[in-house]
């Protein structure tokens, strides 16, 4: 019983630090597992989001530029920055959408740093897609 409050307690740390739904969460860290990685490289990844949608808000950065070669805009009609949910499914679907690897590596990789590579290899083990984008 321990192990299951544990794992809500971390699933909800992880929700509040990153901006992200439980399930987007959820589905990042099979994603992850299923590649044959550790769910703690899915956590590691996720925990740097909201950083990463700070650089691009600024308009610094290279997640910035990679963000405007994707057409992923960070700012709402109404001024205000976007649910960072859904952000991170838009940009996984701009991500998993590029059909050249290389290219589709340094995308990432120019949004995520070297854990860039990381999320494609999870995001190639399977159909996570679907509960990424929430």
């Amino acid at each position: 019983q321990k192990q299951v409050v544990d794992m809500v307690n971390n699933l909800n740390d992880l929700r509040v630090r990153s901006g992200l739904a439980t399930d987007q969460i959820q589905a990042l860290e099979t994603a992850f597992v299923a590649s044959g990685q550790s769910a703690g490289s899915a956590v590691s990844l996720l925990s740097r989001f909201p950083a990463i949608l700070n650089s691009v808000e600024r308009g610094t950065g290279e997640a910035a530029e990679a963000f405007q070669r994707l057409g992923i805009g960070v700012i709402g009609a109404d001024g205000n920055l976007k649910d960072s949910s859904k952000v991170f499914g838009e940009l996984v679907t701009k991500i998993e959408g590029i059909d050249n690897p290389t290219q589709k590596a340094a995308a990432a990789v120019a949004v995520f740093g070297r854990q860039g590579a990381a999320l494609v290899q999870a995001l190639g083990a399977g159909e996570f897609a679907e509960p990424l984008n929430c």
